[in-house]
């Protein structure tokens, strides 16, 4: 299994920044451009949300956080992460859903790239340079 994720994923990576962030009641980049009672409604909004789910936000709320998203980068390291991310759910899924030994799945290198999952199949004796273990 090889991940992959890409700048379509850049968006959803800074979402779920802002929400750790403000869940650990951390600084959020481009906050202070909101005003005091902006700030704290998108403040408890967020504090609210689970990092890994999908955001249920009103309109407004969303408004004020896309403000904050556009402002947020996202480095390749990030985009590596949920790649391996990505790859390390498929696997679960795999083995947990479909009953695949563990052994036989192997997470191999992560790319840049659209937001995917690659699988690659090849006999046993040839898997090199990945971790069945996930």
């Amino acid at each position: 299994l090889h991940g992959r994720a890409g700048p379509e994923d850049a968006a959803g990576i800074a979402r779920r920044q802002l929400i750790e962030r403000a869940r650990a009641d951390q600084p959020l980049p481009g906050e202070e451009q909101l005003g005091p009672g902006e700030r704290t409604r998108l403040r408890d909004a967020l504090a609210q949300q689970d990092p890994s789910a999908p955001l249920a936000l009103d309109e407004e709320i969303e408004a004020l956080a896309g403000r904050l998203i556009a402002q947020m980068s996202v480095d390749e390291s990030q985009y590596r992460s949920l790649a391996e991310e990505r790859a390390r759910q498929v696997r679960e899924a795999l083995v947990h859903d479909f009953g695949v030994g563990e052994d036989d799945v192997v997470i191999g290198e992560v790319a840049l790239g659209p937001p995917s999952v690659v699988i690659e199949l090849q006999p046993r004796d040839e898997v090199v340079g990945g971790d069945a273990r996930g």
